[in-house]
């Protein structure tokens, strides 16, 4: 048996893993980047949301970046909210959210 702080800590985990397994329920598209946006600039803006899994930024041929990317949540929830609000500012600048 578990203490509970340290169970609900277990489940949150749990609850995290079998969102992000076999789906991408926590995956979001982010368009309309600033000029240059790097990965970590990306995982930056989109840690004050949530915790994040993963992150890219796509790349043209000769390694510039071409204004959009994919951010993974560990909470399903956070890409849901971030793609109903229309209002993502990134740098200044309105940024594109949608479900991936």
């Amino acid at each position: 048996v578990l203490p509970s702080g340290q169970w609900l800590a277990t489940a949150r985990l749990q609850q995290a893993t079998m969102a992000g397994a076999g789906d991408d329920a926590g995956k979001i598209f982010v368009g309309g980047l600033p000029k240059g946006t790097s990965q970590e600039a990306l995982t930056n803006w989109a840690s004050q949301f949530g915790i994040v899994t993963k992150v890219e930024v796509k790349l043209d041929p000769n390694g510039v970046p071409r204004g959009f990317g994919f951010v993974s949540f560990a909470d399903a929830a956070v890409a849901q909210r971030l793609t109903a609000d229309n209002n993502n500012t990134m740098e200044g600048k309105w940024v594109d959210c949608k479900l991936a």
